[in-house]
């Protein structure tokens, strides 16, 4: 047989074997026939490394929004120069590490690619292809040994909702996608950040997925990306749409695509970081905060933590406002100016709980805002060092006899009636709108606790329903 025919039968045989398998003829041929094209922006040729030992100083100082560039990625379209270093934007700065989120969206693809003639996946997170993409692709071909050594495998959380149960789980990732949680504390309310502007690869490649931002100063157009929390169910993902400036919590279904943009944790300080981590570390000194306590007085405003104030609004967190209440030689009492929710003073569950006398001591609101959880939420390390525990007595102020509890040693408290009375001896003075807030005091009739009503007098109600929860913190001078 001569060679020429054979080699016809060759081709024709491939050209068979593609049209039946939906391959395409030149990736066989060039040999990327087990790449796909959902996220082909991998580093192509050669490439700059970052300097790591720069980079770490740099970070020390760094402040919400900087930016430095670290790793590379495909994001000119033009494959002939080589792969481009990615922008990376600090959200929060914490003991030796800050988190960060790249600049630009990076990529486009599934959250859970589906199985085939399969429309609906149930998936979250922890098990998505989306996971296994960052932490496999992206962390091993965007950057280089050096670089991958500052990334931290960190511990995340991530809620799901099962059987209207309100879980959550944890995974150890280097790469993540943002939490819903994390877009309304470190981005919403932070200007254009919140949209996600494409690379030009991205822009030229995914250009239907692209909504358009031509009344947003900076932004022509903008493509949605995901987060990693569940959906409105099992079957969607949240994310941020094009043309949104807030999550999108009611989620895209996961076998779609929507765009990328990494996450994680940048070691610049490891001593450091597991010093804090361990409570053998404080932050060092913050001269800016140090300097704003320090011009404080008596019925000052100041501004301390943040939460947010408006979780059904999804317009991110605010800043907390308190009142200086008093003043000693360690430092200073501050009552908040708002309540922060609505929550029972004891949950009926608890092992603690007594349906016949509850107080402060045993309360689970207690034991809540004094968790490390509660407190590192409101108070960045800077603040949280400030904090001072506080030796906490409540007396039984009516003369009734109910049992007060023993003595507290907590960071966060509530006011008993008598801190009502000496600091707000007016009663219109004393009032939230619209809402009632819980004091620590016990109430004539058992298990009941102390409130003050929107008007500014006391009322009393029953642990197990909900009050407002208004603090009272001392810090350090």
């Amino acid at each position: 047989m001569k060679i020429t025919k054979i080699i016809s039968l060759i081709l024709a045989a491939l050209f068979v074997i593609s049209v039946l398998s939906g391959c395409n003829l030149a990736k066989i041929a060039s040999g990327n026939a087990g790449k796909t094209d959902d996220t082909d922006g991998r580093p192509t040729g050669a490439r700059a490394e970052a300097d790591t030992a720069s980079l770490s100083k740099t970070l020390e100082g760094a402040k919400a929004g900087d930016k430095f560039t670290l790793g590379s990625w495909e994001q000119d379209n033009n494959t002939k120069n080589g792969a481009e270093p990615i922008s990376w934007v600090v959200l929060y700065q914490d003991v030796g590490k800050v988190l960060v989120v790249s600049e630009y969206v990076l990529e486009h693809t599934y959250f859970k690619k589906a199985d085939k003639d399969v429309k609906f996946t149930r998936c979250l997170y922890k098990d998505s292809d989306l996971r296994k993409y960052l932490n496999e692709d992206f962390y091993n071909n965007a950057f280089t040994d050096k670089e991958r050594a500052v990334i931290l495998k960190a511990k995340i959380t991530t809620p799901y909702v099962e059987d209207y149960q309100a879980l959550s789980y944890e995974t150890e990732d280097f790469i993540f996608p943002l939490s819903v949680d994390e877009v309304l504390r470190y981005i919403s309310g932070s200007g254009t950040l919140i949209h996600g502007v494409p690379t030009e690869y991205d822009r030229e490649k995914f250009k239907s997925s692209l909504s358009d931002l031509s009344g947003v100063p900076g932004i022509e157009k903008a493509m949605s990306w995901w987060l990693r929390d569940m959906g409105s169910n099992s079957k969607s993902a949240a994310y941020v749409a094009g043309f949104e400036s807030r999550p999108g919590t009611y989620g895209w279904d996961v076998d779609y695509k929507s765009g990328v943009r990494p996450a994680m944790w940048i070691v610049y300080n490891e001593a450091e970081m597991n010093g804090y981590a361990n409570g053998t570390v404080q932050p060092k000194a913050n001269a800016e905060l140090d300097k704003k306590i320090g011009a404080l007085k008596v019925g000052d405003k100041v501004e301390f933590g943040v939460y947010d104030m408006n979780p059904y609004q999804l317009d991110g967190y605010e800043k907390m406002s308190w009142t200086v209440l008093d003043e000693d030689s360690e430092g200073f009492l501050l009552f908040a100016d708002d309540y922060i929710g609505q929550v029972a003073f004891d949950d009926e569950k608890s092992e603690s709980y007594d349906p016949k006398e509850s107080n402060w001591e045993r309360s689970t609101m207690r034991k809540t805002i004094n968790d490390d959880t509660f407190i590192n939420g409101l108070f960045d390390p800077w603040e949280k060092a400030k904090l001072i525990k506080t030796h906490v007595v409540t007396e039984n102020n009516t003369g009734w006899e109910r049992d007060c509890g023993g003595p507290t040693d907590d960071y966060l408290f509530v006011p008993s009636l008598e801190d009502i009375e000496k600091y707000f001896p007016d009663e219109s003075t004393r009032g939230l709108s619209e809402v009632s807030y819980w004091l620590r005091s016990p109430d004539a009739f058992a298990p009941n606790i102390a409130t003050i009503t929107s008007n500014g007098s006391k009322y009393t109600k029953d642990p197990i329903g909900y009050s407002g929860l208004r603090l009272m913190i001392r810090i350090k001078k």
